[in-house]
């Protein structure tokens, strides 16, 4: 019993005693405050009042993020061709953007009896190449909004971009049907607006892949040239598309 009366009176005069006390009352005082401003009425501070102030003064707010501009990328010219990827239905200009505009040309090619007006549409930035009105319209691009150096008109310097049906349901034969039989020499015509003729000369008749980047076939020549497309190939009714693209070319003659 004297040990414990011993222990009992040292830690009375410990200074560890008196800290402990000092922080119990700290605590408890703290406690008081944060009681009265949580739960006292009228005009006190709310608690989220409460929790903001008590919030860590290093903390700032999350800034908003401005993406800056992206650059876009340069769009190809799709082969994909709605003007000529399955038998269209009469009428259906299969674009779109409506119908191509007449444009006062037409084209002709002797060897396959071909005699067809020509339609014009200006290549959005989108790269698509809008279909013919129909099953003997043959379309010209412009390119020159949206792809300054690719493209041409008719009989100048550049690469005239031609389209057209190879079929059109219901009658399956269209106005490029016997394209694939072009060969080098042939000769195609476009007749212009203003009563001139662009007389081309047959380069090559070349099959292509649907998935081929286009804007190759689309580029300046180094010439006055004349590029034609349509569908070839074998035609899947599941999904509506020829297997290949059929691509001829020609040179402007004197």
């Amino acid at each position: 019993m004297r040990a414990v009366d011993r222990l009992t009176k040292w830690l009375r005069g410990s200074p560890l005693v008196g800290i402990s006390a000092a922080v119990a009352v700290v605590v408890a005082v703290c406690g008081l405050a944060v009681w009265l401003l949580l739960f006292r009425g009228g005009d006190s501070p709310t608690r989220s009042d409460v929790l903001a102030a008590s919030a860590s003064p290093t903390a700032t707010a999350t800034p908003t993020l401005t993406p800056l501009p992206s650059a876009t990328p340069t769009p190809t010219a799709s082969p994909l061709l709605e003007a000529a990827g399955a038998p269209a239905e009469e009428g259906d200009s299969h674009a779109p953007s409506g119908p191509a505009a007449a444009s006062g040309m037409r084209m002709v090619i002797p060897k396959i009896g071909v005699n067809a007006p020509v339609t014009v549409r200006t290549m959005g930035s989108d790269g698509v190449m809008g279909a013919p009105n129909g099953r003997f319209d043959v379309v010209w691009y412009d390119f020159s909004a949206a792809f300054p150096g690719m493209g041409g008109y008719p009989g100048s310097s550049g690469n005239a971009v031609f389209s057209g049906h190879v079929d059109y349901h219901p009658h399956y034969t269209a106005v490029f049907w016997d394209l694939r039989l072009l060969a080098p020499g042939d000769i195609i015509e476009v007749y212009l607006s203003d009563g001139t003729v662009a007389r081309y000369s047959v380069q090559w008749n070349q099959q292509i892949d649907p998935a081929s980047d286009f804007s190759s076939y689309c580029g300046a020549t180094g010439g006055a040239s004349i590029t034609i497309v349509t569908c070839q190939g074998t035609f899947n009714p599941s999904t509506g598309q020829y297997s290949h693209r059929l691509v001829v070319r020609g040179v402007l003659t004197p």
